[in-house]
Order: structure tokens, then C-alpha cells, then sequence
């Protein structure tokens, strides 16, 4: 029998109610850091409307609106890859309300295109090569006094270099540390450890990846480096890499770290940065002969982005 009349009318959720659950299943469907990026488009494109055309944004943007906004971020100096990023999250905002879309219309590329090639750059970028990895770790007695930072930071460069991470995988950059590798991610075996990672870009579907570290017969071995780490860290929940307080690290103590090593070591710090250790990982696997799949699926990438890191010379 169905449900009676009396409670069906008593039970059904407002307008209201399924508004909200619309707004939270919408939500969902984005990861943190690509809602960030939709909220900054719509910001900047709220902010080229008020000031350039003297009027509120409205939806749908018309086709002149699409090419003037994208002549005010290249009068912005933004990069090529940040204007096609804000374009197609204008796109999304449309797609999502079934609007027309124009974002990827004939105008539109040829626009993104021509500041593409007017803003033709090199990433200036240097990898982190083993050897390099190397010379850092045997440096960090000398840069670190206290023995359990040294052993923290040892453990972080290995983990991001043999992990493909980004630093932001690893540190923290506000009170939002959930965002970070937790200590209940990792899972541990004889040969391997195993990193169990939901926050990193581009996961849309709030999907988990497992980030599988191989133990190595070598004193750069992330895994051996990872066990001792955890013996010190002790297994109370919480960020995975922190001090002895359980002190999350911040990507700018991170960073600072990382100068004063490579000013130690006489390396240039403008072109050694934190994404260096990705960047190595994937000339490192390259030069193993890894094929272009096992490269993209070790570093998560979701396209063959990964080939503009590769250097000819190592």
C-alpha cells in the first residue's frame, strides 16, 4: 500500500529544502580547489563588468563579452593558461544552468590562442634530479641541528619526489587542514608504502587515489625514510607531516626550508622551487624509460601536461 495522503503532504520537503540539496549536490560534483578557481572567474568577470562596461554581470555572457573579457585579462597580464582556466570555468557556470555556451566558440580559442602565442614562455622551472635529491638530503644535518626536523624534512622531499606530489598535497596554507596527506592515509607492507589521497587537482568526483611509493635498496628510499618518520610521528591522528607538537607544516616554512638548502648547495632558489620535486619525478621517469601512461598515472595527470616538465638534458 502507499503512504497516506496526510503524511506525504507532512513529509515532502519545501522548494527550500530541495534548493539546498541542489546547491550541495552541485557542490559535490567540484573539488575544493576547482570551486576556488570557478569563484575567482566569476569574481574577476563581476569586476570587468562593473568597471568596463558600467553594468551588473549577466548571464548568459553575450559573444562581445567573451572577447572584451578576455582583452581585459590580457591587459591584466594574466598568463595564457590562467585566461583559458577562467574561460572554461565561466563555461561550467553555464553548462550548469543550461545556458547557451560560447566559451569555446571559433572567437573565443582564436582570442585564448593569440595570447597564448604573444605570451610564449619556457618554464623557467629547474627538476630535482636524484642526484640533487641526493645532495639534499646529506645536507640536512648540517641545515638542521634538531634531529627530528631533519627527519621530517628528509621524509617530505623523498615522499613529494617518489610521490609526483605537490607541495600543497603535503603542507598546508591555511586552517584548512583537511586539504593535506593525514596520517590515516597511510598504509604500510614490506615492499611499499601506500598513500591514500582524495585532495589533489583536478578530482572532481571527490575520488580517492592510491600513491604507491616502491621500497628501494638505495639511502634515498622513501619508504624506509617513511617508517622512521612514523615511529617518531607516533600514529595519533591528524596532517601526516607535522613537528613534535603536531604542528602542521606550512607551505611557507616548506618553502623557506627548501631556500636555505639550495643557497647551501649554490643553487639558483628563483628556478628550484617546491614543484621542482614533480617536475624531477616525471624527467626521472622519463629517463628510466617509463612510458607516457605509467608517467600519467603515477602523477595523476589527466592529460600529457606532464611532457612540457620533461628535460632533454638531465
Amino acid at each position: 500500500m502507499g503512504r497516506q495522503a496526510g503524511n506525504a503532504v507532512s513529509s515532502a520537503p519545501t522548494t527550500r529544502e530541495l534548493s539546498i540539496h541542489l546547491d550541495t549536490l552541485l557542490g559535490a560534483a567540484l573539488c575544493k580547489n576547482s570551486q576556488a578557481t570557478y569563484t575567482r572567474a566569476w569574481e574577476l568577470y563581476n569586476e570587468f563588468s562593473r568597471d568596463c562596461l558600467g553594468i551588473s554581470p549577466a548571464l548568459p555572457i553575450a559573444t562581445p563579452n567573451w572577447a572584451l573579457f578576455l582583452a581585459y585579462m590580457f591587459h591584466l597580464k594574466l598568463a595564457p593558461s590562467t585566461m583559458r582556466t577562467y574561460i572554461s570555468a565561466l563555461g561550467y557556470i553555464h553548462k550548469i544552468r543550461g545556458l547557451e555556451d560560447k566559451s569555446n566558440s571559433f572567437q573565443v580559442q582564436k582570442l585564448v590562442h593569440g595570447a597564448k602565442c604573444l605570451n610564449s614562455s619556457v618554464d623557467q622551472r629547474l627538476p630535482i634530479t636524484e642526484d640533487i635529491l641526493g645532495r639534499m638530503i646529506d645536507l640536512l644535518p648540517v641545515v638542521f641541528s634538531n634531529p627530528s626536523i631533519r627527519l621530517l624534512y628528509e621524509t617530505m622531499f623523498l615522499v613529494a619526489f617518489h610521490g609526483f606530489f605537490r607541495i600543497g598535497e603535503l603542507t598546508v596554507r591555511s586552517s584548512d587542514e583537511e586539504a593535506a596527506l593525514q596520517v590515516q592515509d597511510v598504509s604500510l607492507s614490506s615492499s611499499a608504502a601506500y598513500l591514500n589521497i582524495s585532495m589533489y587537482k583536478h578530482n572532481s568526483g571527490n575520488a580517492s587515489k592510491i600513491v604507491t611509493l616502491d621500497k628501494l635498496d638505495s639511502t634515498l628510499c622513501p619508504v624506509a625514510a617513511l617508517k622512521r618518520y612514523l615511529r617518531q610521528r607516533s600514529l595519533f591522528p591528524g596532517l601526516l607531516f607535522c613537528d613534535r607538537c603536531f604542528k602542521p607544516v606550512a607551505r611557507s616554512s616548506f618553502n623557506e626550508a627548501l631556500r636555505v638548502v639550495f643557497n647551501f648547495l649554490r643553487l639558483d632558489s628563483t628556478r628550484y622551487k617546491g614543484h621542482s620535486f614533480r617536475i624531477g619525478a616525471a624527467c626521472s621517469a622519463a629517463k628510466k624509460g617509463w612510458s607516457d601512461a605509467k608517467i600519467r598515472q603515477r602523477g595523476r595527470w589527466n592529460s600529457d601536461a606532464f611532457k612540457a616538465y620533461i628535460r632533454v638534458q638531465l
